[in-house]
């Protein structure tokens, strides 16, 4: 089984809910240092409490559809108060089902902030030379299936992980050199 140190750090997004929490509380399980990222510190202490080690399991309130062009610093502002990140998961995201005929530019924008730039923005910052932890660090977005296959009323929802796939196609091929994994998966319902 795999087994983490407490110096193995590692940065969740949308550790509040979902799949976000479960990873953050496996990791948390395995020996991992946590930074759980959320909206609501409320529900991120909830998680904290019921972590396997809550004295290495860390929230951290930011809602990643705003400031976006701050988060790289905000990642390395982490990394300098927490440790070398040797992770970083990127699990928040928006779902909305919007039929084409209402579809707006602003609520495609919403939906990209979180699931699109957000994630590029926290690669940027953890990609930073003196923030993570050397060869062998790794990232991971959260897509969809929903980026492959496709589904009535979510064409924003599925071009914005379509665009993380894309990206992270890229940024696998320019962190390699600096010992960084970049990969996605894409969870169904």
């Amino acid at each position: 089984m795999i087994r983490f140190a407490s110096s193995d750090v590692f940065l969740v997004t949308g550790a509040s809910a979902g799949i976000g929490r479960c990873i953050a509380a496996l990791l948390n399980e395995l020996g991992a240092t946590v930074i759980a990222v959320g909206r609501d510190l409320e529900r991120l202490e909830t998680v904290r409490a019921s972590a396997p080690s809550p004295t290495q399991f860390h929230p951290a309130v930011r809602d990643l559809s705003r400031d976006l062009e701050a988060v790289p610093e905000w990642v390395a502002g982490l990394s300098g108060r927490f440790g070398l990140l040797r992770g970083l998961v990127h699990s928040a995201g928006l779902v909305e089902i919007i039929p084409l005929k209402v579809l707006s530019i602003e609520g495609a924008r919403r939906l990209f902030d979180v699931n699109y730039f957000a994630g590029i923005a926290l690669a940027k910052g953890f990609s930073k030379r003196g923030v993570f932890a050397g060869p062998g660090s790794s990232i991971l977005f959260l897509s969809s299936i929903q980026a492959i296959r496709g589904t009535a009323g979510v064409s924003t929802y599925s071009a914005s992980k379509g665009a993380l796939n894309a990206a992270v196609r890229s940024l696998a091929v320019g962190l390699q050199p600096k010992g960084i994994r970049g990969n996605a998966i894409a969870p169904g319902y």
